[in-house]
């Protein structure tokens, strides 16, 4: 889970180092440690002042237009960006809500977000929760409701009929 190909233990030693240094390699971390990581890595790209490697821009990127082998990106408030490469990295949507009357979004009993803030506030101790989808971000929640010691029953209702997948390593993504 490095995001350096060259250091593939970097976030592991990053963990064991910021964190707990009892981590193995084979210890399941929550989610939001690893977001920790990649901002602690930003944050030092931009300590760094490497500013012919990074530059945060904050606009709108209304096009992307194909011009002279490059990639030109007109931007909403700003002079237009050319770029050999464009990566669209704009996360997971959120999901709709369901078709059940009276349990949509403004609903008490009914969360369609899992990182909201207030997702595991107000749950009776004893209570009873049911996530649906059977990946990695119900394996967060159930870590999460682990550590404020949720002891109600918790189901996990996977729309495939799947479990999560083994986390094994894999080899580097190749330069774009």
């Amino acid at each position: 889970m490095s995001a350096l190909p060259d250091d593939p233990d970097h976030f592991l030693h990053w963990a064991q180092s910021n964190c707990d240094a009892s981590i193995q390699s084979r210890s399941f971390l929550p989610r939001n440690l690893y977001g920790n990581y990649v901002s602690s890595l930003l944050e030092q790209t931009i300590a760094d002042g490497n500013q012919e490697r990074f530059s945060w821009i904050q606009d709108e990127a209304p096009s992307v237009q194909s011009r002279d082998g490059h990639l030109a990106v007109q931007r909403k408030n700003g002079p237009e960006i050319l770029a050999r490469a464009v990566v669209l990295a704009i996360g997971n949507f959120p999901p709709a809500d369901p078709r059940v009357p009276g349990l949509g979004s403004e609903s008490t009993l009914y969360c369609p977000f899992a990182w909201a803030g207030n997702v595991l506030e107000d749950l009776p101790a004893n209570g009873s929760i049911l996530l649906i989808g059977g990946g990695l971000s119900s394996v967060d929640l159930i870590m999460a409701l682990r550590s404020k010691s949720f002891k109600g029953a918790i189901r996990v209702l996977s729309r495939k009929g799947l479990l999560p997948l083994r986390y094994r390593p894999a080899e580097p993504w190749p330069p774009f």
